[in-house]
Formats: structure tokens, sequence, C-alpha cells
């Protein structure tokens, strides 16, 4: 297994799921393999213009292959979900009380957890 600090400062790049790019669903999918030994699949889809369309397929796949965690049994390797002012949906990885994550744009980072969240585990299983 990695450790953290190979997760922390990798380049945002949409549609990726490598170390050398990633978007906030590739993270999850690298950083669950390497740090946790997860293999979550890749249920994320697109629309035309490269935008996740997790609103409308990508989480609905992917709570078909997860189940809802309370707050006070969230483990390490879960899914932080939560919605953005622009109603799209963003993914991350609960890590040690905080999210792994990454914005757009941006590199993956680890942060505070939103107020607004919602926690799934991955049960196993494909789409």
């Amino acid at each position: 297994m990695r450790p953290l600090r190979d997760f922390i400062g990798i380049p945002w790049k949409v549609g990726g799921r490598s170390f050398d790019g990633v978007d906030c669903a590739g993270l999850c999918i690298l950083a669950g393999k390497h740090m946790f030994g997860i293999n979550l699949p890749d249920v994320w889809k697109y629309n035309d213009e490269n935008y996740l369309e997790v609103t409308k397929c990508g989480y609905e796949d992917f709570a078909k292959i997860s189940f809802a965690v309370n707050k006070e049994e969230v483990q390490d390797g879960d899914i932080v979900i939560f919605k953005l002012r622009n109603g799209h949906v963003h993914f991350g990885l609960f890590i040690n009380g905080m999210m792994l994550h990454i914005a757009d744009n941006k590199k993956s980072q680890l942060s505070r957890l939103p107020m607004h969240v919602e926690f799934r585990r991955y049960k196993g299983g494909d789409i």
C-alpha cells in the first residue's frame, strides 16, 4: 500500500485515472486501490463538454454498489459525496477525519469535511 503523501499534489485532469492527472472520481479510484486495496469500478461518465454527469448517472450507478454510512461509523476509505453550488456532485475519500479530493484545475489535497456530506461504502461488485 502507498502512503497518503503519494496522493497529495496530483494534478487535475478531466477523466484522469493515473498519477499523471486525475479528476475527483479518478482520485477515489486511484487512492482507493493503492491505499486501501479497494477496486472501485469506474461508473463516472462524462457529457460532451467533459463535465462529470454524476448528478444523473455516476451517482446513481455508484449508489447501486455502495451503501450509506452514518457519520459515527465512517471509516478511512469511505467515499465522501456532496453537492457543489453549481449543482454538480463532488467525490472524495474519507481519511483520518478529513477528505482527500481534487477540485477543477487544482491539485489533490487533504481538506476539512464540508458541512453537508454523504458517506458511502463500496460493497463490491460492478454495475
